[in-house]
């Protein structure tokens, strides 16, 4: 349970509540990495003690209450954290969702603009596209331009692949409508505009849409 969690984490050494915070941040670290932040607590007792599992070369939380309770005593404290763990030098050895991830949490604007697009990637690579949407939201919260344009426009993909039509066709037509946007863009987007319409069951919308791309 959620207070039992709380409990435990409770009675650990400063070095191993920091590893366990900066899991809380990020899907796992390289085991070797664990093992330097966990500083003089031995890494093998936190496994021991149920806090860690491992999967392959990596450590985890073992389960989502630890990691919710540790997210609810760190509260304001998780953008300094993810600022502070974004500048260390080991944030490298993170998988790139990660260092996205932090970025985001960190509030670092230009890191977002930075990592999210590969990192998004390859996450639909991975099959994990509700993460990429995500990531690809808040880059677009802190994006302007053509590159805006680019993640609105591979979000509103990712939409309609999750068969989130709605939120889909929206943001196609948000692109389509863009003053600035090139031909060849505007195109795309009232296509891709009216396969979510399609999908909707909005027919003469979808129709509307179709007209609307340019020659």
């Amino acid at each position: 349970s959620l207070a039992l969690a709380r409990g435990r984490t409770s009675r650990l050494d400063a070095s191993a509540r920091h590893l366990l915070d900066v899991l809380t941040l990020v899907s796992a670290l390289p085991e070797a990495l664990a093992q330097t932040l966990s500083g003089s607590h031995p890494l093998q007792s936190l496994l021991d003690d149920g806090f860690l599992v491992r999967a392959g070369d990596q450590v985890l939380l073992a389960d989502g209450a630890l990691r919710k309770a540790l997210s609810n005593t760190l509260s304001g404290g998780r953008q300094q954290l993810a600022a502070a763990s974004l500048a260390e030098p080991w944030s490298h050895a993170l998988h790139a969702a990660d260092r996205a991830g932090l970025a985001v949490i960190a509030g670092d604007e230009m890191r977002v603009r930075e990592l999210v697009p590969d990192a998004a990637e390859a996450l639909v690579q991975a099959g994990a596209s509700a993460r990429a949407a995500e990531l690809l939201q808040a880059l677009i919260a802190c994006s302007s331009g053509e590159a805006r344009e680019r993640a609105c426009l591979r979000l509103a993909a990712l939409r309609h692949a999750l068969g989130e039509d709605a939120r889909a066709a929206e943001l196609a037509g948000e692109v389509a409508a863009h003053g600035a946007c090139s031909s060849e863009r505007q195109a795309e987007a009232r296509l891709l505009e009216a396969r979510a319409l399609t999908a909707l069951g909005r027919w003469d919308d979808a129709v509307t849409a179709l007209a609307s791309v340019p020659e």
